[in-house]
């Protein structure tokens, strides 16, 4: 029974993928397997053995031998540490080594044995997603100030544009003009203000991509917001024959945030509610707390929803659903996350569920170490 213990011991020992060896206390290999040995650029365990641990070591830096066994000397082991290896004609690699120590009947280290395993690839990939990750990361920055850049720059010409149009259709109403004249001044100063809106929705982005400023946080008296919010939005909802529901707490809860960042969020949901909800549907607007003590802020609409892929589109900076509605509803599709942005900013989360055909429910969920009770309602 020990014999097929020690057969089946060896066969493993020797077929494993992993590089596995057994040395003396000097570094010489008492035993290898043909793994290892191809690893370090040998054609056989022979090859490696009289040469490795002998004329040359294992290690590319002699400085990770003696931390090899200054680990081992510490904690009688060691686990998944990275070395730089070198192979027979001198190139390097990225190995991952577990050992631990060999002791006789008296307790003194007599060797090592260890498992060895090749992570060059995983070295490399991980080297080329560090550099994906910079070039990502540099691109979005150079997208931010470019947007920022020309945000500024077209918005000094456009407010004189709208300033002159603006004269233009007051002198038109006041017949110091021809009429013709100052319709087309009028739809010009129309086209010019939906423009603006534009241009202040990209440098408001790419204000958030920046970060928040964390001295602007304070405590936000979160009922005076959505009535302050409400008087806002109610010219926009009369139009549309929209009724606007408020559903309020028994208390009064204090959020610590930055207000202009919690209402431009809250906003640009209750917009989108606004602009994809038919006339005459509900937008209602539910503030309440969460267990243990959390705040939970969420908008409902009775308007088109949206299926999953649309959903997943709709959430990506300057995405619009489809073509047919980026025609039919105007935006540049920064409404959705430029909110879930200000909301991750501010310490909580952001989540969407929408359903074709019967709406949509967006929700802000902020943790209770942000909540404060004034008082009661």
């Amino acid at each position: 029974m020990a014999d097929d213990s020690d057969q089946l011991y060896r066969n493993m020992f020797e077929k494993a993928v992993e590089g596995m060896y057994r040395t003396s206390t000097d570094g010489r290999y008492l035993e290898a397997n043909l793994a290892l040995a191809r690893m370090h650029g040998c054609q056989s365990v022979d090859e490696f053995k009289s040469i490795f641990g002998v004329t040359m070591s294992a290690y590319a830096r002699l400085e990770d031998r003696d931390r090899f066994v200054s680990i081992i000397a510490e904690k009688g082991e060691l686990h998944a540490v990275e070395f730089l290896g070198q192979r027979l004609d001198g190139s390097t690699f990225w190995m991952l080594e577990s050992g631990r120590a060999l002791y006789d009947e008296e307790g003194v280290v007599v060797g090592f044995e260890g498992i060895v395993e090749d992570i060059s690839n995983l070295r490399t990939i991980e080297r080329e997603l560090q550099e994906a990750r910079h070039l990502a990361e540099t691109a979005d920055r150079l997208k931010t100030e470019l947007l920022s850049n020309i945000g500024h720059e077209l918005r000094s010409p456009l407010n004189a544009i709208i300033g002159f149009s603006e004269m233009i259709s007051r002198l038109g109403r006041d017949r110091q003009c021809d009429s013709e004249i100052a319709a087309y001044a009028n739809e010009i100063n129309e086209n010019a203000d939906r423009l603006l809106v534009v241009i202040n929705s990209l440098l408001e982005f790419s204000d958030i991509n920046a970060g928040l400023n964390s001295q602007a946080f304070d405590m936000v008296d979160v009922i005076a917001l959505i009535h302050s919010i409400e008087r806002r939005f109610a010219a926009r909802f009369k139009e549309k024959k929209l009724s606007f529901n408020i559903r309020l707490c028994s208390v009064t809860p204090a959020l610590h945030s930055e207000e202009r960042a919690l209402r431009r969020a809250l906003e640009n949901i209750l917009s989108n509610a606004i602009k994809f909800t038919p006339e005459a549907g509900e937008v209602s607007l539910c503030l309440s707390l969460t267990e243990p003590g959390g705040l939970s802020l969420q908008v409902v609409d009775s308007g088109i929803g949206l299926e999953k892929d649309g959903l997943d589109r709709a959430m990506a900076p300057f995405e619009q659903v489809d073509s047919s509605l980026s025609r039919h509803f105007e935006g540049v599709g920064l409404g959705l996350p430029m909110a879930r942005s200000l909301v991750e900013q501010l310490g909580g989360s952001f989540a969407i569920r929408s359903t074709p055909g019967a709406g949509t429910a967006v929700t802000f969920q902020f943790p209770s170490d942000l909540v404060t009770v004034m008082h009661k309602v």
